[in-house]
């Protein structure tokens, strides 16, 4: 643990004490609010981090990480557990912020298999927010109907479902918090409290408080009147992910995270509420354990998504290659960036390597909405137009890109891939077994790619290390879908 380590955790659970007062129908406030949410972002607080000193305003004092694990495992232990009535036999998938990412083919195989609730946020702008949500009953939102023979009629997407769908009105609550907790402001404001003291954080708790009362009434309200025999949400440390995990506890509810994406910084994965972590690998499993997670709550499983990199058709190249503009006769590169990330590292990277033009460099922008402002400083490049990932790293020789689940992916199709690393706090190291195909100098990774280019191929040494690497992070390979179907099983039928 580095020093901003230390103050990031130490912080948090001066707040967690802090404010723990504040509760709402025997939940405490502070342990269900998306803490990262309440500082990322806002750069006067990560140079607060950032400094040295104001060790002195701090009570806790946090050199492991296990210590915030167990703070939160004892909080979620006060809740009782209801005594379950009924047979439970609803799955409810929360794709929350769109990061569940389970293909149309899955979520239809779910929804064979369960009644399934498919839960999603609502994308409100300035008109959708002045107009009011039709309310339903929850006896209403089962996703899957049963025709009078008895079959399941499955739609073929799954209708989304809305929290404010679920009618409350809880605004003196929500009040009353929020005056509590500006009164707690108040009083560490005036002791110079260097956190607290910058609105931003301030303003972005009023939020939060207004935020975490209705999902408390919301999601009570679900688990209450469904028969939920099952929660899947995509990450344990976003607010409706806690609620869950928390209400889930008090109704007999098991609730299991699937992991989305590589573990990139240390601040974002923890702490773990969900009742289980269902994670790609060995590198998952081990970085979970070590701070504090019982082994028993961390199952490798893969993700579902992955089983269309194995599954893939062989994309036909001289196709695609036409659709991109791409000349025949060049290996091809895709290089996969983030907008505008690390772009002077790019930039380098790319300047050495159009130099002498080893290959069709390909890029693709997350999102791949509009072509990547790298497209036009570098002529050369082409932009992806939105074709699909799995297509475009088929077509590629070796993929390059950031700290990116398309380098795991990359892997996975059996390409080379070569890592522009990014020194950033809290870095987890998850590519560091990749050895010097992860790189921080774009000049030393654009000579490791054309030396590619000139051979065809890697050298043994480096094929050594990304096969070690593959075999630490997604070691289970193909059928991530049954694992996930079974184990879901498992869950419903306990």
């Amino acid at each position: 643990m580095d020093l901003i380590e230390q103050k990031y955790w130490s912080v948090y659970l001066d707040f967690l004490d802090d404010f723990e007062s504040l509760h709402y129908q025997g939940h405490s406030i502070p342990y269900l609010c998306y803490y990262r949410g309440l500082i990322q972002g806002n750069k006067g607080l990560t140079e607060i981090y950032q400094q040295k000193g104001w060790v002195s305003f701090l009570r806790n004092h946090v050199t492991d990480a296990r210590v915030v694990q167990h703070r939160f495992d004892s909080y979620k232990a006060r809740f009782k557990k209801k005594k379950s009535s009924g047979k439970k036999k609803k799955l409810v998938l929360y794709d929350g912020y769109g990061l569940l990412r389970l293909p149309s083919s899955t979520l239809l195989k779910f929804s064979r298999a369960f009644d399934t609730l498919y839960l999603v946020d609502r994308n409100t702008g300035p008109k959708k927010e002045r107009k009011k949500p039709t309310v339903k009953s929850l006896d209403q939102s089962v996703l899957v109907k049963r025709t009078p023979g008895g079959k399941k009629k499955v739609s073929p997407v799954l209708p989304p479902r809305y929290f404010d769908e679920y009618k409350v009105d809880v605004n003196k609550e929500v009040l009353r918090l929020q005056k509590e907790a500006r009164g707690i402001l108040e009083r560490k404001k005036a002791e110079g409290h260097p956190v607290y003291s910058i609105p931003y954080f301030e303003t972005t708790l009023m939020k939060q408080i207004d935020q975490v009362v209705h999902r408390v009434e919301q999601i009570g309200a679900l688990l209450q009147r469904e028969q939920v025999g099952c929660v899947i949400v995509p990450y344990s440390q976003y607010m409706e992910s806690r609620i869950f995990s928390i209400l889930g506890a008090v109704h007999h509810v098991p609730v299991a995270a699937l992991q989305h994406g590589i573990i990139s910084d240390a601040f974002g994965y923890l702490p773990c509420l969900t009742d289980y972590k269902l994670v790609y690998g060995h590198y998952e499993k081990q970085w979970f354990t070590s701070r504090g997670v019982s082994e028993q709550r961390v199952v490798m499983m893969g993700h579902p998504r992955f089983d269309e990199v194995y599954k893939a058709v062989k994309a036909n190249k001289a196709r695609l290659k036409q659709n991109l503009g791409l000349p025949l006769h060049k290996k091809n590169l895709l290089i996969v960036v983030r907008r505008n990330n690390q772009m002077k590292k790019w930039e380098s990277f790319l300047r050495d390597l159009t130099i002498s033009n080893p290959a069709n460099m390909i890029i693709k922008d997350f999102p791949d909405h509009t072509p990547h402002e790298l497209t036009k400083k570098f002529p050369s490049t082409f932009y992806s137009k939105n074709q699909p990932l799995s297509d475009l790293i088929q077509l590629a020789d070796a993929v390059v890109c950031y700290h990116s689940t398309t380098g795991l992916e990359g892997l996975m199709a059996g390409k080379p891939v070569f890592i522009l690393n990014n020194n950033y706090y809290g870095y987890s190291g998850y590519f560091d077994l990749l050895g010097r195909l992860k790189q921080d100098d774009p000049v030393l990774l654009a000579g490791l790619v054309k030396a590619f280019c000139k051979r065809g191929a890697v050298t043994a040494r480096d094929q050594s290390l990304m096969t070690s690497f593959k075999q630490r992070a997604y070691p289970l390979g193909n059928g991530a879908e049954g694992r996930l179907l079974s184990f879901i099983t498992g869950l419903m039928n306990r």
